[in-house]
């Protein structure tokens, strides 16, 4: 059994233990994020796959020469990454609220009680 199968199998039986993914990673010595790719591999393996399916179309592109091919899938990644900041509210803190870390306006518990 190889290091990877050691560590997936102490992952699991501390989650099958109502361990948090940050105590596991803490027990087993790794990062939150690989012990999310020990538990559930068929998602790491998954978001290799479209890492790797995106890695062969800029290939591809830049192979056959096709500078308009390349510049639209960074187009596309380009409206997918405006269209997520878009989702982000807006914050009109102030600068000072800002520094000391002041909620932004609509999330405080305060100003959730007052909504509810």
């Amino acid at each position: 059994m190889d290091k990877t199968e050691k560590l997936r199998k102490k992952a699991q039986e501390f989650r099958a233990a109502g361990y948090t993914y940050r105590e596991i990673a803490a027990e087993i010595k790794v990062s939150t994020t690989h012990v999310g790719y020990l538990l559930n591999p068929e998602r790491h393996e998954a978001a290799k796959e479209r890492a790797r399916q995106r890695q062969r179309e800029r290939n591809l592109a830049l192979k056959n020469r096709d500078l308009e091919s390349v510049s639209a899938l960074r187009m596309q990644a380009k409206a997918e990454l405006e269209a997520r900041l878009a989702e982000i509210p807006q914050d009109t803190r102030t600068i000072t609220a800002r520094v000391f870390g002041d909620p932004l306006p609509g999330r405080s518990a305060l100003d959730q009680r007052r909504a509810a």
